[in-house]
Parts: C-alpha cells; structure tokens; sequence
C-alpha cells in the first residue's frame, strides 16, 4: 500500500498552491463566508484536479483561527429584541409581513436589513478571521503529502518504526510526542543491526479505545516521525471491511518535516554546567549523553550528560525541567 504522493517541486502545483495561500493571507477581518466564497473561485479555476485543490483548501482552513468567543452584548440585545417581538405578535394582528416589519423597525429604531444582519453576527460564516499562520507553497504540498499518510494510519491501531537516530535531544522530543498523544512504545535495540532501533507504537490504550479514536492518535503523531533519521515504519491498514493492507514508508519518501519547532532548545546554563565541570573536576569527565535509559514503569529517561570516572564507572544525569524547551 504507497500513498499517491504528489511532487512538491512541481511548478504548476506551487503556482496554484501560491495563489490559494495570497487568498488565506489577506483574510485577517473577513467573515468565514467570505472567504469560503473567495477560496472557492480559486478553486474552481484551478488546472488541477478538484480533489487535490479541495484538499490544499482544506489544509490551509486548519492554519485559520476565527473569533468563535461568545457575544455577550450580542446575546443580551437577541434576548430583548425577542420579547419585543413576541409581546408584539400577542397585542395585535398584522395584515401582511410587511406591517410587522414596519412596527419592529419603530420597536427598535432600526431598518429590517439592519435588524437581520446584526441578528446573526455570531453564527459560523459569519465569525471574523483573526489568524492565519502562514506557510510557503512548497510547505504546503509536503503537508499535504503528509496527511495522505495519516489518513491511512487513521485506520490503523499500531505502528512499527526503525530508526538509526542517535541524538538525546531529538530521543527526547520524540517519547514527549508519544506521551502527548497517549501512546506507548515498546523500544528495542537490533541485535543485527547496530545502532538501529525498533519502536513498537502499540499497547494496552489500543485495546480500551476505540480503533478510530487511537487511529486518530497515531495519525497526529506521524509528524515527529519525520524529525528522525533515517527512519522506516510498517503498519497494518484496514479500510471499512475491505482486506488489510501493509503500509511501508521510509526516509526516502521525500516527506519534508511539516514543523519546525521540534528538536529541543539547549539552555545556556547546561552548556555552561559542562564547561565548569569540566574545568573542576579532576578525577571525572563529562560529555553528552549517547543513549537514553530504560527504566521500571513504561518511563524512559534522556541523560543530558555522562559522567565517566578514571576507575570506569559511568553515572548518567539528567537536567531536564519544564523551563528546557524555552
């Protein structure tokens, strides 16, 4: 089973994919509706096929904040306007739809164009666009590789990763997205292959949640898969009831990662720790830490340092809180 991978260096896709983020770009202020209506006109002109424009728009709708907080000079001026109107309907009779317009207009001081506008401000097409974050178009057609493949895992309940990767910090953001997402992870190192691990994305969650719910999960987790190096994955895919299938995928897919912010800032007070403790310390040494440890309770820990005596113990620490990634 091979995901139908479009090409991110394609000219006439960029073009497009260029066309369709000028749209989201310019909307801070527009209504949902709004744009909706202006991304559609390119859409339909586009020399693509729809289903690869839909899902471009599509993309770019996630990266779209809207102001979606309650009125609440909204609702109160709703609540009022309804007791006039239904204290009206119980005073009197109107001869025709236009009379009653006519008296709410004298109720409330407004015009009925007014009155309609302002009545449904805060439903969906009409919240105001505050955000969009944006991306390039190259960008844009690696992440629409990307959720190709995690459309597939979302109809898969485990997930099979090898990988050569070596740095602590990459390990440790890494299991941060695993624990994140709720899954476990069984990790093993290859006997045949040196340095190569095998991480099992699988566990006891997958058999209490539903398959969608932890499908989902993997789904969304895919992304740090990418941060890795030179990495591969299988995992089983059955779609509705039709037969399973095998999905296998590697480093050489082309897949770019989709964020930036994944691998872990190093603060300026562990380097400086290192450099002091260097200079001190007579009988040890100390360097970056290789590899991480498995410990008692599915927990792993990334050392930051190890520190090696002259008699040939080693002891690992990790300096590792919550003000790290900042």
């Amino acid at each position: 089973l091979q995901p139908e991978f479009i090409d991110p260096a394609q000219e006439g896709l960029l073009q497009f994919a260029e066309q369709l983020i000028d749209v989201f770009r310019h909307a801070e202020g527009k209504t949902r509706s709004a744009l909706e209506e202006e991304s559609k006109m390119v859409v339909d002109a586009a020399e693509v096929t729809g289903i690869l424009a839909r899902g471009f728009e599509k993309l770019l709708f996630d990266r779209v904040d809207f102001e979606t907080g309650a009125d609440e000079d909204l609702i109160a001026w709703r609540h009022e306007l309804f007791l006039k109107t239904s204290q009206a309907l119980k005073d009197r009779e109107f001869p025709s739809l236009a009379e009653y317009h006519l008296h709410l207009e004298s109720l409330t001081g407004d015009s009925r164009d007014a009155l309609s506008k302002r009545l449904f401000l805060d439903l969906p097409e009409n919240q105001p666009v505050t955000r969009f974050k944006a991306l390039s178009a190259e960008r844009l057609l690696h992440r629409y590789n990307c959720a190709l493949v995690q459309w597939l895992l979302l109809h898969s309940n485990a997930l099979v990763i090898e990988t050569a990767q070596t740095d602590t910090k990459a390990w440790r953001q890494f299991f941060r997205r695993l624990r994140f997402h709720q899954l476990l992870a069984d990790i093993r190192q290859r006997k045949r292959k040196k340095g190569v691990f095998k991480i099992t994305v699988d566990g006891p969650l997958s058999l209490f949640m539903q398959t969608k719910k932890y499908g989902m999960n993997l789904a969304n987790f895919f992304p740090a898969i990418l941060h890795l190096d030179d990495w591969s994955l299988q995992a089983e895919v059955q779609i509705r009831n039709r037969k399973p299938k095998k999905l296998k995928l590697d480093s050489s897919c082309g897949i770019r990662p989709i964020s930036s912010q994944f691998l872990a800032h190093v603060p300026e007070e562990i380097t400086m720790f290192q450099e002091l403790f260097a200079k001190e310390a007579t009988d040890w040494t100390i360097g970056p830490a290789e590899d991480f440890v498995l410990l008692e309770g599915d927990c792993y820990g990334f050392p930051d340092f190890t520190f090696t005596h002259e008699s040939g113990a080693s002891v690992a620490m990790e300096l590792f809180h919550s003000w790290h990634g900042g």
